[in-house]
């Protein structure tokens, strides 16, 4: 498997379309246009000095440009293949930052944990419940009860 003759293996990502610095690109670059958008809602003048959109757009203008000056570069040919398993572990932590509100602090954060640790370190389903319920219990007992901050632990409990 050469490519083009002089012995070489081809790179093992580089130059792809899903190179990892094109994917991340494209998500930055989603990211760049929502805190644009965002701060031309919030405004960029307030009635005595800059508005509260002006920083979150000036922030995507910067990314922006530094998302087109990354682009200039060729993706070098030591890059690694795309993954997915970062891609997973994003999708978890999206999951419970949509789930939390509505679940409450102990069945999203059980969830999470329990999924973790099963789906990147292989444990058995027991083993992942009781990390789960121990990392939980450790949770609600640091931000619930020493440091009090408010949270909802559990619909309908208050």
């Amino acid at each position: 498997m050469s490519s083009g003759g002089d012995g070489r293996a081809p790179a093992a990502g580089g130059a792809g379309l899903f190179a990892p610095s094109r994917v991340a690109t494209a998500v930055l670059a989603v990211v760049a246009v929502a805190f644009a958008v965002g701060g031309w809602r919030l405004g960029f003048r307030d009635d005595d000095g800059p508005g509260p959109g002006l920083l979150p757009f000036a922030a995507a203008v910067v990314l922006a440009v530094l998302l087109a000056l990354m682009q200039r570069e060729p993706a070098g040919p030591e890059e690694t293949p795309f993954r997915l398993r970062p891609l997973i572990g994003i999708a978890l932590c999206a999951a419970y930052a949509a789930a939390a509100p509505w679940t409450g602090f102990v069945p999203a954060t059980l969830v999470l944990v329990a999924g973790w640790v099963r789906i990147f370190h292989g444990e058995s389903w027991l083993r992942c419940g009781l990390l789960a319920a121990a990392l939980t219990g450790a949770g609600v007992l640091l931000f619930g009860t020493l440091l009090r901050v408010p949270m909802p632990l559990v619909p309908g409990l208050p």
